[in-house]
């Protein structure tokens, strides 16, 4: 874990040690290079952004977890977030800079809201319409923070973000802080996660053998317990690392998200249950994998505000396909553009404008089926918000 060492004393002796487990930053804006001009002497944008580049991939490759927002037109250099105010836990103190002007940051800062979600095309594609600035929401910047699913799960316990994704799986542990959206939903429909190998290619065969889980919280995990049962022994590890574990022999067989669902024959491995399948043999509903939710804390106009502006977000990449395709591109994984395109149009679709009654029913249908087989105690009322159409 990467550490920031104080040294206060004449003789370099350390006396002080902090852990770092998150970085903050912005995107470079291209208006950097007046910002950071002298005498008419202009650096290169591209290098700024290259070194930029650099020093995020070392933030992450150190260990720590970053997030990056959106950049700041009228304040090009504020490339960190620190610079116009202090977070830790779960507080945030606005600081006053000694330049006038940068005063602006705070309440830019004041005023902005993010929006979770997690880096694969299909979460990108649909924040298209407010990363292309062609869906603004008045009064409001918006930012956007990109986690592993399981990772905004856990944020969400905390009512941290203004809105996110999150697994459906998760919803009953936090509706005391967050709203379902009507839109925004990652529906299957008779497909979903699946469980592959490279070695077997039956549930049985999987007795006493090791399963890799992206995250104790996902739906993915929720149905695994409903379908293959609870017995197993599994093991949670982030969702990029289980297709390497299984080929390195670390576990014996995995539960597949995101792009990993159509590219897993391509790598060699056998599939053992596609648990979407499974799901709608037993229900025949859809079966709502990921929901995005706004937090509680805004009163309802600001609720719907948030909702609307999303559910413009979608519908603006639904009719600029390629468009919006090209910008999700940049978070698929080793997917060709008629790949991406598949897989988008999978959890990208009518379901996802509005999930409907049929969505709802299905909602309740897995906490129902939860409760069942042991795994909630009890479900949550669902009020759902819709966007100002």
């Amino acid at each position: 874990m990467p550490l920031l060492f104080f040294n206060l004393s004449d003789n370099n002796k350390i006396i002080m040690s902090i852990k770092f487990k998150k970085a903050l930053v912005r995107k470079v804006n291209h208006n950097i290079v007046r910002a950071l001009s002298s005498k008419n002497l202009y650096p290169s944008f591209d290098k700024i952004n290259n070194e930029h580049s650099q020093y995020v991939k070392t933030l992450i490759d150190s260990g720590l977890n970053v997030s990056i927002f959106e950049s700041l037109d009228d304040f090009p250099d504020s490339i960190f977030v620190e610079d116009p105010g202090l977070t830790y836990k779960n507080n945030y103190i606005s600081l006053r800079l000694a330049d006038k002007t940068r005063y602006g940051e705070s309440v830019i800062m004041e005023k902005e809201v993010i929006f979770g979600h997690s880096p694969d095309s299909d979460d990108a594609f649909m924040y298209y319409g407010i990363a292309s600035e062609n869906v603004k929401l008045d009064s409001y910047k918006i930012s956007h923070l990109m986690e592993d699913i399981e990772s905004l799960n856990l944020r969400s316990e905390k009512g941290e973000l203004d809105v996110t994704a999150i697994s459906v799986a998760h919803y009953p542990n936090v509706s005391n802080h967050y709203q379902i959206m009507s839109c925004g939903s990652s529906v299957g429909r008779n497909y979903g996660p699946v469980l592959v190998s490279k070695n077997y290619k039956s549930i049985n065969e999987l007795k006493g053998k090791k399963i890799g889980i992206p995250g104790k919280f996902t739906t993915s995990y929720m149905l695994f317990q409903i379908f293959a049962g609870k017995d197993l022994d599994v093991e949670f590890m982030h969702f990029e690392k289980i297709m390497g574990s299984i080929d390195r022999g670390e576990v014996d067989a995995g539960v597949l998200l995101h792009e990993g669902q159509i590219l897993f024959e391509k790598d060699g491995f056998n599939k053992i249950l596609d648990l979407g399948e499974e799901w709608y043999k037993k229900t025949d509903l859809p079966i709502p994998l990921g929901v995005d939710l706004v937090n509680r804390k805004f009163d309802l106009k600001v609720r719907e505000d948030l909702t609307t502006v999303f559910y413009n977000s979608v519908k603006y990449a639904i009719e600029n396909e390629n468009d919006a395709l090209k910008y999700a591109m940049q978070y698929g994984r080793n997917l060709s553009f008629e790949e991406a395109r598949k897989f988008v149009r999978m959890y990208v679709n009518k379901d996802t404008l509005d999930m409907g009654q049929e969505g709802l029913s299905a909602i309740n249908k897995l906490f129902d089926l939860a409760i069942q087989n042991g795994i909630l105690s009890e479900k949550p009322e669902i009020d759902l918000i819709h966007p100002k159409k």
